[in-house]
């Protein structure tokens, strides 16, 4: 079996209304060399049965028994078997536009020396339908240190959803830490120790808003909270990069 290019990482949990979509959404990318891998998170709808209808040798499904209490589990279950040279990060409730991997890719091999890449994403309802003007993260071309500065100061610089990596990054980090909510930015916050980062200024996915989603579930307080257990992690690493610069 031939090595993919990219693989796309989608963990879902009772997203059977949602995911049929996202999954589409990748199968008709104009990109064609990736492997989309879906981790079922224990889901108690119909999420199984939307899956279990297509049909693409470009689709690997892992079944969990038992829901794990945070998609950081699921998603790190499926980067343990990509296959990909390049990661790719998917919500089971997002829509990717049909050259969201073209672009990415083409990107990231035109410029060798940059990591990981994000992009914009353009907020939608439950129905799909636009509910609000596209959300643009800064692009840094020349300065990348400025991420990591953004990161250290409490802002999100990323879309999560719209991100892709190479997966040196994976090797070295081992994936997300187990935070029911930010382990996406404490994998952002140990990435930048020592990778570059930049942003495209174009919508790579329709990022859907609903009372479900995580953006919906988790409040600032307690963003908050998870943002302090960085931070004093982030001061102890520096603390020992000095330390050993002294040896």
């Amino acid at each position: 079996m031939t090595v993919p290019r990219i693989s796309v990482v989608m963990p879902t949990y009772n997203y059977g209304c949602f995911i049929g979509e996202a999954i589409e959404s990748f199968l008709n990318q104009t990109f064609t060399d990736f492997e989309l891998i879906v981790v079922d998170d224990g889901s108690t709808d119909h999420t199984h049965d939307v899956i279990a209808q297509f049909q693409d040798q470009r689709l690997v499904v892992l079944h969990r028994d038992e829901n794990s209490g945070s998609a950081v589990w699921a998603r790190n279950d499926g980067m343990a078997i990509a296959q990909g040279e390049f990661i790719v990060v998917a919500d089971a409730d997002d829509v990717s536009r049909p050259d969201r991997l073209y672009e990415q890719i083409s990107f990231l091999d035109q410029y060798p020396h940059i990591d990981l890449l994000g992009g914009a994403l353009l907020p939608v309802g439950p129905m799909g339908q636009p509910i609000g003007p596209p959300v643009y993260k800064p692009v840094y071309r020349s300065h990348f240190e400025r991420y990591r500065l953004k990161l250290l100061q409490g802002e999100t610089v990323f879309v999560h959803g719209a991100l892709m990596f190479r997966r040196a990054i994976l090797k070295k980090l081992g994936g997300y830490h187990f935070y029911a909510s930010g382990g996406d930015y404490e994998f952002m916050m140990r990435a930048t120790r020592y990778y570059t980062f930049c942003n495209l200024r174009k919508v790579l996915v329709h990022s859907r808003q609903h009372p479900q989603s995580t953006t919906q579930t988790y409040g600032e307080k307690m963003k908050h909270h998870y943002r302090t257990i960085f931070f004093a992690q982030e001061q102890l690493w520096v603390a020992r990069q000095l330390e050993q610069a002294d040896e």
